[in-house]
């Protein structure tokens, strides 16, 4: 059992405020619950920038959550997207490349709010365990992985 808070990057695209709204409740939640979670949304204009603000997230924190919409696995991928943003291209990027480079795959966690957003899962996490974090048992789930507790005592 992790004796610490487990720091976990957030990483998603800003897909609706709809969307935007329920990954805050998902972060208040884990926060509420003793898991330190970083979200762009928390931050106004990191200081030495935001390519350099998500690098160090991705290289240092305990795990990443990727919420995984179709707007972000197009973004991950590189697939075209209207109204490109840089920040979700980047995010995965350097997830990729920590994938690639020997980063243990368990580091990276795909979590869905809708069970049809499965198949936007990239493909380097699909052997990994996926989060619905839409129902309590897919939060608990995902909070027992995170502080390193068995479902079952």
């Amino acid at each position: 059992m992790r004796t610490t808070s487990p720091k976990t990057f957030i990483s998603h695209a800003h897909d609706s405020v709809e969307l935007v709204e329920r990954i805050l409740d998902l972060s208040r939640r884990l926060r509420d619950d003793g898991v330190d979670t970083i979200l762009d949304l928390y931050v106004q204009s990191p200081r030495d920038g935001w390519a350099r603000w998500v690098d160090r997230h991705i290289r240092d924190d305990d795990f990443v959550l990727m919420v995984c919409t179709e707007r972000y696995y197009r973004h991950v991928t590189g697939e075209p997207v209207e109204e490109q943003g840089l920040g979700v291209r980047w995010q995965g990027l350097l997830i990729y490349n920590s994938l690639y480079s020997g980063e243990s795959q368990g580091k990276f966690i795909p979590v869905v709010f809708a069970e049809a957003d499965r198949r936007f899962v990239p493909m380097p996490l699909i052997g990994g365990t996926l989060y619905n974090v839409a129902s309590d048992e897919g939060y608990e789930a995902l909070y027992r992985h995170l502080t390193d507790q068995a479902a079952v005592l």
